[in-house]
């Protein structure tokens, strides 16, 4: 690849990490090496990016300092496992779960909304990013608010199924047709 960024994105297979891949394509981002990451089940698997065909790598057996930047999509056990590791390492962690979104020495960052709190990524190599809710809806509230101002707000919010993965993807396709088929569904899941 040309030179940029040298990047891993960990959770590579699943639904947001082709929805990354996606985007670095789309939007051009200047990728200098690529790492795929996700686990040893998964590990080996060829992705397309940019009409190269790249391999998935053991999570577990990646050495953090040859990324530049990472995007953690894998979940909180993934990024409570491997965040503190690759920052260490010198790499910045962008990370989806909401592990460190509490955490006052790492920034949480809504896109457009306030993005003077990245002047602080350094303190520990590590941003947050708010999740998809809040961060669609203080984007388009804050315009309102910018202008006129809001003393309150009350959200409803319905969680979709992909949210949770391919998995729960699939265990609702899954219990879908059996519904449909008049098999009862599992009532473990959704």
């Amino acid at each position: 690849m040309s030179d940029g960024w040298n990047i891993a994105l960990l959770g590579a297979t699943g639904a947001v990490g082709n929805a990354v891949l996606e985007l670095l394509a789309e939007r051009q981002f200047p990728v200098g090496e690529l790492y795929l990451l996700a686990s040893e089940n998964s590990a080996g698997e060829i992705k397309r990016f940019e009409g190269r065909s790249v391999r998935v790598e053991n999570a577990e057996t990646f050495d953090w300092s040859q990324a530049q930047l990472a995007f953690f999509v894998a979940g909180r056990d993934a990024s409570a496992r491997f965040a503190e590791e690759a920052a260490n390492a010198g790499c910045l962690v962008i990370d989806s779960s909401e592990l460190f979104a509490l955490e006052p020495d790492v920034p949480l960052v809504v896109p457009d909304v306030n993005p003077q709190v990245l002047a602080d990524y350094r303190n520990r190599n590590i941003i947050s990013v708010a999740d998809n809710l809040v961060s669609q809806l203080l984007t388009a509230i804050k315009p309102l608010v910018d202008a006129a101002g809001l003393s309150r707000l009350q959200v409803t919010n319905l969680i979709s199924v992909s949210s949770y993965g391919k998995v729960a993807v699939d265990a609702l396709a899954g219990e879908s047709a059996r519904l449909l088929n008049g098999i009862p569904a599992d009532e473990h899941h959704f």
